[in-house]
């Protein structure tokens, strides 16, 4: 099993142009769609690694918080959405919410643990960079891309501190 960051672009907007690959044009979107359903179906990107069943994922939020927010696990890789599952959602184009129904290309993530906000002052960019995140601050996640740090175990020990402690 593998740990990954994941880098989540949400912008906090209504303008469905604005909304990010999961549909969620806000955190608190985000976090209503973890809360009511327990999962998200996460639309795999072409590029990134293949998740598998069991792999952690540290949901990275983006500028302007730049903080890891949501722990969650792969519960299920590469399954088919529901129209039922997705009807919440507000989509970029019905194209893409067609192709996310027809299409076995999305991984279950199932919410371990939506993170405290006095807490998330320890997971921001600057504070990963010190405790093992490789990548320079300017470019943490090249081209979006996710972060596999299953390697990285002084900065796995670090996020799970501060998330247990």
């Amino acid at each position: 099993m593998s740990t990954f960051i994941v880098p989540v672009k949400v912008k906090n907007s209504s303008n469905e142009k604005e909304a990010n690959m999961l549909g969620c044009s806000s955190i608190e979107k985000m976090s209503e769609m973890f809360k009511k359903y327990g999962y998200i179906l996460w639309m795999h990107k072409q590029g990134c690694p293949r998740y598998e069943k069991g792999d952690t994922i540290y949901m990275y939020i983006g500028k302007p918080h730049q903080v890891i927010q949501f722990k969650a696990y792969v519960e299920a890789a590469r399954v088919q959405a529901t129209a039922e599952e997705l009807q919440d959602f507000t989509w970029l184009t019905q194209e893409d919410q067609d192709k996310q129904i027809q299409n076995n290309c999305n991984d279950k993530f199932v919410l371990v643990k939506e993170i405290e906000e006095e807490k998330q002052s320890c997971l921001t960019l600057g504070e990963l960079s010190k405790n093992g995140f490789p990548n320079p601050p300017y470019n943490p996640f090249p081209k979006g891309n996710p972060l596999n740090i299953t390697d990285i175990k002084e900065l796995i020990d670090y996020v799970e501190s501060v998330i247990n402690g």
